[in-house]
């Protein structure tokens, strides 16, 4: 952030006298260098040049860069608003119900942990029903997190794999029905939605 400087002084009439010109140029070098420390101060902080009395050192550039790029770092907006607007009960709990995937209509239990900061943690356990037995049983974790929103979790580590099963994620809104219904989307191709109570 270094500004670049034109000196203003004039060359004079080749007539002059020497002494004259000796003395003139020697003004004009004195106003330059004046001129290009007054220009660097003002490049970063020009309000602040104008009240420095004449002679007074001015700030490093580099140093006024600094501080001015520290005063301008703000907190991720995650870390503020996160869990903002849904309190952890309201999720925290066993859930139960289905979910959509290529295999078929799956039974789900959805095991869930938010805390006060906006983190999620779950277990998500999957099994057959009685409209189709062929599915095997399973389960993995998850971790992600919530705001007013709704939820978002990814998969973490397997807790027990079915042979040819991959983990999904899930996504989804606040809960409703008086916090005893929750409904999203299943993170994965050929995967649908899921819809689970308590």
């Amino acid at each position: 952030m270094t500004a670049g400087v034109v000196s203003a002084g004039g060359s004079k009439h080749p007539a002059a006298q020497s002494a004259l010109k000796a003395q003139t140029q020697a003004t004009a070098s004195s106003s330059s260098s004046s001129s290009a420390a007054s220009a660097s101060a003002t490049q970063p902080q020009q309000q602040g040049a104008k009240r420095k009395r004449p002679g007074t050192q001015s700030p490093s550039p580099s140093a006024t860069a600094t501080a001015s790029n520290s005063a301008k770092a703000t907190p991720s907006p995650h870390a503020t608003k996160r869990g903002s607007g849904l309190r952890p009960a309201s999720l925290t709990g066993t859930w139960t119900g289905s979910y959509f995937c290529p295999q078929g209509q799956t039974g789900l239990r959805l095991t869930l942990k938010a805390t006060a900061g906006g983190g999620l943690s779950a277990t998500f356990s999957f099994y057959p029903t009685a409209t189709n037995v062929s599915v095997p049983s399973g389960s993995f974790a998850l971790t992600g997190s919530y705001s007013a929103k709704g939820f978002q979790l990814t998969p973490d580590h397997w807790i027990s794999k079915p042979q040819n099963y991959s983990m999904v994620g899930l996504t989804g809104g606040a809960p409703t029905s008086n916090d005893t219904v929750l409904s999203g989307s299943i993170v994965s191709p050929g995967c649908t939605t899921f819809s689970v109570s308590r």
